[in-house]
């Protein structure tokens, strides 16, 4: 029997694909095979196909596939879309091409919304970004933060900050609500010719509807550049802000400020300079910030700064506190040096706990599995899917975009996927008892140091550890890593430029220490030659006081 040249297939699959689609969508529009009628809000009537809008759509797939009545229906009228937009979204689906003109776009990414199609989404999103100009960044800012597109809204912000003298020309600004307009003259992307022009649009910005907008406009002044504007601007157009005595004030110091040479070595603690981004630790109404280069820290107080709290996280330029003992968390502008109170929760517990993931703020209630997310471009609370398990004392990480929440009295990891919205629980053992540090480092877990304390008849003793475990994610198990110098408790941890790093924390005699500890881990498969190393300590770290540590890259 002769034997059988082998062949090397030729990949026909591109070609096959695009055939096949177009057949398919010849079919819909003759009316073969189909078995579904879709009607638009304006009672524009399309055949399809219940396979092929269900392969291609999570909506239609829970329609057809579904018990509900329209999965043995042969007409469904989609109430929020009109025919014009239905029948690009249906040409789409069934050949994966559109044609996105501007004046249809938002309403094909609302539709591409509502029928839940991803690729669709993207298409529009980066549409959108890439066609940015003057004249629309506005809208569609207003647009993706009506959606909570939040790439698509941070672009769009950063492109009329740097193009502000163009789009104030346009008027569209008169638009914007405070949260908005704050985000653009405060951003450091901000462009223009002259501190005047923010200074005369957010003047304008409050007289468009003066009656509603003069409180908002006094915040919103506090964000001028004061030290930019000449001394016979601010006297010349005084006469244009708000009667309030805290607008009279602020005209008052910043003319001291220009006319009066002593006055500038003391700058307003309201407007003096931007903390810059760093390693910060905060407490005592004071933040130390550390200089690498130099391996010193500095100090600086701010009379307006939370003293009494449970948690601090960074969040862009902001650091936000959870007060303790109550339900309220505010916000520290690291620029401005205003603090203002975030929007009240949904849930009615006391706050347990809260993390950054994504640009939001993930908050735990106290022994509840009920979790929150706050949206900052949104400015709007968010029910997430609960937890799987009740934490006493949750301490939470962020890791390749999952939310990992652990616990010394429980057993389990619960973790959170951004992309799925669901949580999964990991059984864990040999967590610390008690003051344990965890976070995220280098792309891996670590949990700190800690204590336990062991009860015999007449004493109570801490035993107190140096160990240092990294979670090895592919046997679910926590592992020994490098051990510190010292052993302690009650530290606070952090990633910082793909180190871990400890400040503060308790040893085994009780005292509280100024120490401050960094490690670069490699991977929890190599014990690094770059062993812990000593870092300048902290000026001040008292007992008895609420800190934080926070690093913002």
């Amino acid at each position: 029997m002769q034997e059988q040249k082998s062949s090397t297939p030729i990949n026909h699959l591109n070609n096959y694909t695009t055939k096949l689609c177009v057949k398919l969508l010849t079919f819909s529009e003759n009316g073969q095979f189909s078995d579904i009628c879709i009607i638009s809000s304006d009672g524009i009537k399309f055949n399809a196909h219940k396979c092929v809008l269900s392969a291609a759509s999570d909506y239609f797939m829970a329609m057809f596939g579904g018990s509900l009545k329209e999965s043995s229906s042969t007409e469904v009228k989609i109430h929020e879309i009109n025919g014009k937009v239905l029948q690009l979204v249906l040409t789409f689906l069934y050949t994966g091409q559109i044609q996105l003109q501007s004046d249809t776009m938002k309403d094909i990414l609302r539709a591409a919304t509502f029928f839940q199609i991803q690729p669709l989404i993207t298409e529009c999103y980066n549409s959108m970004a890439e066609n940015l100009d003057a004249k629309n960044c506005l809208e569609i800012a207003l647009f993706a933060n009506q959606h909570e597109l939040l790439e698509l809204y941070k672009k769009a912000t950063k492109f009329a900050s740097l193009n502000f003298e163009k789009i104030c020309k346009e008027n569209d600004i008169l638009q914007l609500d405070e949260h908005q307009l704050g985000e653009i003259i405060s951003s450091e992307e901000l462009c223009v010719s002259s501190e005047e022009i923010v200074y005369l649009n957010l003047i304008k910005w409050m007289e468009h509807d003066k009656l509603n907008r003069e409180q908002s406009a006094i915040k919103l002044l506090s964000r001028i550049r004061y030290w930019l504007l000449s001394p016979n601007f601010i006297k010349e157009h005084r006469s244009k802000l708000p009667k309030q005595m805290e607008c009279f004030d602020m005209v008052c110091t910043w003319l001291e400020w220009h006319l009066l040479p002593e006055c500038q070595k003391n700058t307003p603690m309201a407007f003096s300079k931007p903390i810059k981004p760093g390693l910060l630790f905060v407490g005592g109404g004071k933040i130390q910030t550390y200089d690498d280069k130099l391996n010193i820290w500095t100090i600086e107080s701010f009379q307006n700064l939370p003293t009494s709290f449970m948690n601090v996280v960074a969040a862009k330029y902001k650091l936000i506190f959870a007060i303790l003992s109550s339900r309220t968390l505010l916000s520290f502008d690291l620029q401005t040096h205003e603090v203002t109170n975030l929007p009240s929760r949904n849930g009615q517990s006391e706050y347990n706990g809260m993390v950054m993931l994504n640009d939001e703020l993930y908050v735990f209630s106290k022994n509840s599995r009920l979790v929150e997310k706050f949206n900052f471009s949104t400015y709007k609370w968010h029910n997430v899917t609960p937890m799987n398990t009740i934490f006493v004392n949750p301490k939470a990480a962020i890791d390749d975009g999952n939310l990992y929440v652990v616990s010394s009295e429980s057993s389990f990891m619960d973790i959170f996927s951004h992309a799925t919205n669901d949580w999964t629980s990991k059984a864990v053992k040999d967590i610390p008892k008690l003051g344990f540090g965890f976070t995220e480092a280098n792309g891996n877990l670590f949990i700190v140091g800690g204590r336990e304390e062991i009860k015999s008849r007449y004493i109570t003793k801490n035993n107190y550890f140096k160990k240092v475990q990294i979670y090895d994610q592919f046997v679910s198990m926590w592992k020994n890593f490098d051990e510190m110098k010292f052993a302690l408790a009650e530290m606070y941890c952090t990633s910082w430029n793909k180190q871990l790093i400890t400040c503060g924390g308790m040893d085994d005699t009780s005292t509280y220490l100024n120490l401050v500890q960094a490690y670069y881990p490699i991977n929890f498969n190599y014990q690094s030659k770059y062993k812990w190393k000593t870092l300048s300590p902290l000026i001040e770290y008292k007992p008895n006081t609420s800190y934080g540590l926070v690093a913002i890259n």
